[in-house]
């Protein structure tokens, strides 16, 4: 059975019953890195701390409109300005 494009699974979970445009979608706040989710453009928009550079994990949720919801992460590298 092919899965349509606009599907998608998340944290390891099919949530082959919902089509993108119907999950929320947020990320969790962590040390160094900013996130914001723009869930019309399914967009995240990532902003570095002040002085922050290395690695951090974001981790994501997406939630179907049952309330079923799916977790990954994203890992995010900063580099310093030269």
């Amino acid at each position: 059975c092919a899965v349509p494009a606009d599907l998608v699974r998340a944290g390891g979970k099919d949530l082959v019953d919902e089509a993108v445009s119907l999950l929320t979608w947020s990320a969790t706040p962590v040390a160094g890195v900013s996130v914001s989710v723009d869930s019309i453009l399914r967009l995240a928009i990532f902003t570095a701390g002040a002085g922050f550079s290395g690695m951090t994990a974001v981790p994501f949720q997406a939630t179907d409109v049952q309330g079923d919801s799916g977790v990954d992460t994203v890992l995010v590298t900063v580099k310093p300005l030269p």
